[in-house]
């Protein structure tokens, strides 16, 4: 993923966000997201993630959660 308005946001504010959202990978569900390329998304907005859910549906559904979150952090309310 790249946009510019992610830009500024920290590795660790992203990881903690998808954290306290549930949509971090659970090895027991083994369901969930993994980042990665995280240390290009301060400077130039850009990451890589892979949704992994027991559907294409699911997955689907992990991976919109995910942008939802990234949108709200980069307007400042990363929660």
């Amino acid at each position: 993923m790249e946009s510019d308005r992610y830009r500024g946001l920290l590795p660790g504010d992203v990881i903690g966000a998808i954290a306290r959202n549930g949509l971090q990978f659970d090895p027991t569900t083994e369901t969930g997201t993994v980042l990665h390329m995280m240390g290009a998304v301060t400077q130039f907005g850009k990451l890589g993630m892979t949704c992994i859910g027991d559907s294409s549906n699911e997955a689907r559904a992990i991976y919109q959660r995910v942008v939802g979150v990234l949108e709200q952090g980069a307007i400042g309310v990363l929660c």
